[in-house]
């Protein structure tokens, strides 16, 4: 496997010169969004088209990449929803390019003013286009838009996560640093010629082949540059079976631990490295939310470590 850990988010390929195994293309070209759905043999797929196709704004694109190339039952889920969308586009790609490497991928092939990825295991309210491209149409400043978090615990458990706007750019930036975790805004609707300019350069050992956590330094990025406004009128909602954040660390071996702490300390290291190649006069601010927040995660796992030794006692 060919994993690309470095993408170039800046640069742009033409979508007609890719492995186009199905294609459903509008009369109307004059698409505003183009939706980037990464998947890999997963029939959770059916979940993200479906969610797409009731949308009730209706110039978007979907490309969909897959990492398996060309399948069968993906294509079979393809062709039962292009029906209700507009443009649909399912890619093959002719080796497992890694997950970043098919982000990168998607938002290459993208032609129009705004984008966003869905993972192909979540859904989105039937209004989050037009919500999203609303504030982005009407906020020149804004450089991304999102909509509350609905985070299916189990079937019949769910979770929203919501977060107001914030008019400091400072407290933002603390705020993201510092705050609770979440990168939900990844997954929010974004001005294709800012997100083209963030970029994930990977991780000192022993994470160098990691890519978790990357949405937070690509947000960060995003950040420098602007707001990213959120809304309680639309939602994401992601399936998260199974909780993968630092807090659910306990039940990892010790190494498996160490590695995540030095994942989290290369986290903040490179918040400070951005700032200082970007926003200079910010740094020490940076600096102290990054001790704020590693503080927190070391914290955090001490009490769920703690949690779990007395429960086995």
């Amino acid at each position: 496997m060919s994993e690309i850990l470095k993408p170039n988010f800046s640069k742009i390929i033409n979508l007609e010169d890719q492995n186009i195994i199905y294609k459903k293309e509008s009369k109307d070209d004059n698409f505003l969004i183009t939706i980037g759905i990464p998947t890999f043999k997963r029939n959770t797929l059916e979940r993200a088209l479906r969610s797409v196709s009731k949308q009730t704004f209706r110039r978007f694109r979907i490309i969909v990449s897959d990492n398996s190339g060309y399948s069968k039952e993906t294509l079979k889920i393809v062709r039962k929803y292009s029906k209700w969308i507009p443009s649909l586009y399912l890619i093959a790609q002719e080796k497992n390019i890694g997950a970043l490497g098919n982000l990168s991928f998607l938002l290459n092939c993208t032609s129009t003013k705004y984008f966003m990825w869905l993972a192909d295991d979540d859904e989105i309210s039937n209004n989050f286009l037009e919500t999203l491209t609303k504030i982005l149409e009407k906020e020149s400043r804004a450089i991304a838009a999102m909509g509350s978090w609905k985070k299916i615990l189990n079937p019949n458990q769910s979770q929203i996560i919501e977060r107001s706007r914030n008019s400091s750019y400072i407290i933002r930036i603390i705020k993201f640093i510092a705050g609770s975790q979440n990168d939900s805004a990844f997954y929010g609707l974004h001005r294709t010629r800012e997100i083209r300019k963030t970029k994930f350069e990977g991780y000192f050992p022993p994470n160098k082949k990691i890519i978790s956590n990357c949405c937070y330094l690509i947000l960060f990025d995003l950040l420098l540059k602007g707001e990213i406004i959120y809304t309680k009128e639309c939602f994401w909602i992601s399936h998260s079976y199974s909780d993968k954040s630092y807090h659910a660390s306990s039940g990892l071996t010790f190494t498996g631990k160490i590695k995540i702490l030095i994942r989290r300390i290369n986290v903040y290291f490179l918040y400070c490295c951005k700032a200082f190649k970007y926003r200079k006069v910010i740094l020490p601010i940076v600096f102290l939310a990054s001790l704020l927040g590693l503080s927190r995660d070391i914290l955090n796992a001490f009490i769920n470590n703690l949690k779990k030794f007395i429960l086995k006692g």
